[in-house]
């Protein structure tokens, strides 16, 4: 019992330590692209009170993200994903598009319809995207998950169903160089069909007020006033 007692207190103290070490983490970055290209920060677009930190890890367990920073002024972007269901040949879906953080990988399912005479085949799935993105592919094999991106070859298992899956995670490792690419573009395919699927992504790495173009509000004597920024690309 003590042991026990002793080893959850061990998990709390972990969690605990890890939990400080990404809010210190957080509040260590002093511009907002070096904020969000950081997992689970988030910025503050006011000033803070107090030379609060603008950068930080937000509770989402509160009513508020953020006790010194005022909730429609925090920029927090978070992964999303959507998907064209349309299909005009044997990989579905057609289109896929994501929007990514470094180091938040998604995960999505792509179809292989197999033709009905097709009885003992293998599958293997390649891409060409960019060395800013790890993407990787997980079958089922025989009632299991297995990191391989060749489909298992037994007959039996591919007569059972024209449908064959394979999970895809998608992950931004690093941030392109430049504000021009942050918007990547790479295609999945296969030896078995004529037909590739197009993933879009668009990479969070620099923030709204950093892009070339931004409105800026300035308030001056009580008259407000907007000014373009121009940001190097």
């Amino acid at each position: 019992m003590v042991q026990s007692v002793i080893f959850c207190i061990f998990i709390l103290s972990a969690l605990e330590v890890s939990a400080n070490n990404t809010t210190n983490l957080c509040n260590s970055f002093s511009t907002c692209g070096e904020c969000i290209r950081s997992p689970y920060c988030a910025w503050c677009s006011e000033e803070g009170a107090d030379n609060a930190p603008r950068c930080f890890k937000p509770n989402l367990h509160l009513p508020y993200i953020a006790e010194l920073c005022s909730e429609d002024q925090v920029y927090f972007p978070a992964g999303t994903i959507s998907w064209d269901d349309s299909s005009t040949g044997q990989l579905s879906p057609q289109i896929i598009n994501l929007q990514l953080r470094v180091n938040e990988p998604l995960y999505f399912v792509i179809h292989f319809d197999k033709a009905a005479n097709d009885t003992d085949i293998s599958i293997v799935l390649n891409d060409n995207s960019s060395p800013y993105l790890s993407v990787e592919y997980i079958s089922k094999c025989l009632g299991s998950y297995v990191e391989t991106n060749v489909y298992c070859t037994n007959s039996i298992v591919l007569e059972a169903s024209r449908h064959l899956h394979f999970n895809v995670k998608v992950e931004l490792t690093k941030c392109p160089n430049g504000y021009k690419e942050r918007y990547q573009k790479f295609q999945i395919f296969s030896e078995n069909s004529t037909k590739s699927v197009d993933v879009n992504v668009e990479t969070f790495c620099t923030c709204p007020c950093e892009n070339p173009g931004f409105l800026v509000t300035v308030v001056n004597k009580g008259r407000h006033s907007s000014q373009m920024v121009y940001a190097s690309l």
